[in-house]
Parts: structure tokens; sequence; C-alpha cells
């Protein structure tokens, strides 16, 4: 039980030397081996303040990996507050984002990535083929548009807040039209 203790305490200190924080290891840490001829306290008190020493830095670690968290938590609540006092919209929790994208011309692709209250909704990405195996960006934008918006209100799906197209004012407008030919009022913009 004692060596798993100090193998965990090694470990936990090794990964936080990995995440480059400044963790100072006093020099008896690194010894791991006691010397043949030390007393059994010497043993004991070494192991300890290994482990001691372990447990400060997880919980430095731990410490520090929060107040990131908690950071990026506060720059994304503010970014989406901001978006939307500057779109005038009283509600923003979900945001559908399209991206459109062909090879060499052909076998043309669309993409939709989901965010609800500021986190990426991964289960509800999807991939759109499109039928037109043309480079036609505008005709692309519209099909899949049509697509979600029609399966949406066909399947009482939630309907975004806003919705957000890779492209141009040509792009916004195609968007804009189809969601409006749907009966939709969701404001979009590019």
């Amino acid at each position: 039980m004692k060596k798993l203790v100090i193998i965990l305490a090694i470990v936990v200190t090794i990964l936080a030397i990995n995440k480059e924080e400044k963790i100072v290891i006093p020099k008896e840490a690194i010894r791991f081996r006691v010397i043949a001829n030390s007393n059994e306290e010497q043993d004991q008190t070494l192991k300890k303040k290994v482990v001691d020493m372990a447990c400060e830095n997880a919980k430095i670690s731990l410490e520090n990996e929060f107040e990131l968290i908690k950071k990026d938590e506060k720059k994304t609540i503010d970014a989406n507050n901001e978006l939307k006092e500057k779109l005038g919209l009283e509600v923003l929790d979900r945001i559908e984002i399209f991206d459109n994208s062909n090879l060499f011309g052909t076998f043309n692709v669309s993409g939709m990535v989901v965010f609800v209250n500021e986190i990426k909704k991964k289960n509800e990405y999807r991939k759109f083929k499109i039928s037109i195996n043309k480079n036609d960006d505008y005709g692309t934008m519209k099909e899949v548009i049509y697509r979600r918006y029609f399966r949406v209100l066909r399947d009482n799906l939630t309907k975004p807040d806003l919705i957000i197209v890779d492209g141009g004012i040509g792009q916004i407008k195609i968007a804009s039209d189809v969601i409006t030919s749907l009966g939709l009022n969701i404001p979009v913009i590019g």
C-alpha cells in the first residue's frame, strides 16, 4: 500500500511538471531509493516528504485548472452577452452555424455546428451531402438551410435563436430568404 501511495505521488508530481507549472521539487524528492545503511525512520520521513509534496503539487495544479476553466467560461459568457446586445436579441441560448465546402468544385458538403448556452453540442452537429454537384455556393446554402429548417418544422425540433452562415452578403440573403419562405423569424448573420 505504501509503495502505491508513493508511486501515485510521483505520478501526480510528474504530471504537474509536464504541465510546465512552477512547482519546486526539493532534492530529497528526487531520491526514490533509500541508501541501504539508512535507518527506517529516515525512509519514512523521506517518503512522507515526497507524498506531502506531491499532494501539495496536485492541489496547486487542480486550483490552476479550475482558475483557467473559470476564466474561459467568463470570456465565453461575456462574448455571448456582447453578441446578444449588439444584435438586439432578448435571448441567445441556441446558435446554429453553417459552412459549405467542396473539393475542386465538386463533391459539395455543408456542416452545421450547434452551441447551446455557450457550450458546443457535438451530438447535434450535422453534415449535409448536397445534391448540386457543381461549385454553386449560393445553391448549396439554399439547399442546406431549406433542408435543415424544413426538418425543424416537420419534426418540431428546437429552433435556434441565431443562425450564422460562413459567407458574405449573398449567402446571408439566401439563408434569410429561405428562413422567411418557411415562415420562421430567426436572425441570420455572417
